[in-house]
């Protein structure tokens, strides 16, 4: 009778592995977002590493923010891959807005791998002070 040593993390590993195959050729999750607002915007940070700025397309239709990014596949000339683990192709993510916006003023930036939007708050969804008056 032949025995085996146990190795928990080998097995985590190649349920892992076996996981990762179930995603296809894309990335297997969509990035996770922050948003966060004040009296004058609505910001959206999320991560997005290796990805250039001219592969990320920013769409706001009514109260929803939809951000598309590609990552593209690593190459290597002349080589045989041994292990490919890095993630990439296409992936989108759908944020609702919890106010009304200014689209024609947004700002986005892309630095060290994290996606800035800037979203003016629409005049009439900002807030307003009433001033009380004595009686």
């Amino acid at each position: 009778m032949t025995t085996y040593a146990f190795n928990p993390f080998r097995e985590m590993e190649r349920m892992l592995d076996e996981l990762g195959r179930l995603g296809g050729e894309g990335w297997s999750a969509v990035p996770a977002v922050d948003v966060h607002a004040d009296e004058d915007a609505v910001q959206v940070v999320t991560e997005l590493p290796g990805v250039a700025p001219g592969d990320v397309t920013l769409n706001i239709e009514d109260d929803v923010l939809t951000i598309t990014a590609t990552r593209p596949a690593p190459t290597a000339e002349n080589a045989t891959w041994h292990r490919r683990e890095r993630q990439h192709g296409t992936v989108t993510r759908h944020v609702h807005l919890p106010y009304g916006i200014e689209a024609e003023r947004a700002k986005a930036k892309l630095a060290d791998g994290v996606l800035t939007v800037r979203l003016p708050r629409a005049a009439a969804d900002r807030p307003r002070r009433i001033a009380v008056q004595a009686a």
